[in-house]
């Protein structure tokens, strides 16, 4: 039997929301998928999905169509209908307490402050998930809401992209080392 992994990347469906500081996970989850040479062709469990498979392992990528804040709604369905154990799930996500473009990788954590890692917490019931946090940097105008869903600067989106092979890498090791996140450095 193949190890399946599941890789989530969080944004906000629809073109209005394509190139806002909300969609980072979406931005990485397409450059992987461009990286691996699938396409997001099923929809299942309020999701996007595209599959790639090796001889050892069956890999989902992952775009949530529940909006941000219900991203749980999605993810759970999925852990459930293939029994994806927690430590071969990784959710991509933006960040203001991280500089523009810093990449941070952990095994697991608190949710913080961002509403869909929160949903996905509460509902799987655990905070026992790797993720990648990519920075947008902190909200320097307006609304938390308002920064979050504006339009990336195309100086801090040349600095974002520049960063996305990094995630390629690290979710590939990811992948390699059975989820041992403590083995990649990103």
């Amino acid at each position: 039997m193949k190890d399946i992994f599941m890789f989530v990347g969080l944004g906000n469906i629809g073109n209005e929301y394509a190139n806002t500081h909300h969609n980072m996970g979406f931005w990485a989850i397409d450059e992987y998928a461009n990286h691996l040479g699938v396409d997001f062709n099923k929809t299942k469990c309020n999701g996007m999905i595209a599959e790639y498979t090796t001889k050892d392992s069956k890999v989902l990528l992952v775009k949530p169509t529940t909006y941000m804040n219900k991203s749980g709604e999605c993810v759970v369905p999925l852990v459930q209908k293939y029994k994806i154990p927690l430590n071969h799930i990784c959710i991509i996500y933006d960040d203001m307490d991280l500089d523009v473009g810093v990449l941070r990788m952990r095994k697991a954590g608190k949710p913080g402050s961002h509403n869909g890692i929160k949903n996905v917490t509460e509902l799987l019931g655990t905070e026992n998930f790797a993720r990648i946090r990519i920075g947008i940097g902190k909200c320097t105008h307006g609304t938390i809401v308002d920064f979050v869903l504006s339009k990336v600067s195309d100086d801090d989106k040349e600095k974002i992209v520049a960063q996305l092979p990094r995630i390629n890498v690290a979710l590939d090791k990811f992948i390699k080392n059975g989820g041992d996140v403590e083995k990649i450095q990103i």
